[in-house]
């Protein structure tokens, strides 16, 4: 998937890992995936469970309830994402990174950069045209 590996990730084990969702005390299915997002279906039993899915846990990634419940995320041994669910859990599950906020701003600074750039070129050229035109009348 063309993800960079974490520190102290080992890259021969990294390379053998499972693409499906391993469970304790629950069970989880693939609904849907893409890069960086995963839809699960979830069940717990009477005791909670720990699902973990095969995305590396990078800062940034959130673990969400089809409610909006916000379900705490934690790296397994090789740094996959892991979360826990309450007994009797039921339901679907996005896993997903969440862009931070600085991130979109910088776009929009880079964006009005660059209009601003674009801008004074083009004012640039019509007064370096005006120029031209006024040296060949005069």
């Amino acid at each position: 998937d063309g993800e960079y590996l974490r520190n102290g990730m080992d890259i021969e084990t990294t390379l053998n890992l499972d693409t499906e969702p391993a469970t304790i005390n629950a069970d989880a299915d693939i609904l849907t995936r893409s890069s960086n997002e995963m839809q699960l279906y979830c069940t717990t039993g009477s005791v909670e469970g720990t699902v973990t899915v095969p995305i590396f846990n990078y800062k940034g990634y959130r673990a969400l309830g089809i409610d909006g419940t916000n379900f705490p995320i934690f790296d397994d041994k090789y740094c996959r994402i892991s979360f826990m669910l309450p007994p009797e859990y039921s339901g679907r599950i996005r896993v997903f990174f969440d862009e931070p906020w600085y991130w979109r701003f910088s776009l929009l600074v880079s964006i009005v950069s660059a209009a601003l750039m674009l801008l004074f070129i083009v004012r640039l050229a019509l007064e370096n045209r005006t120029l031209m035109k006024k040296a060949v009348n005069a």
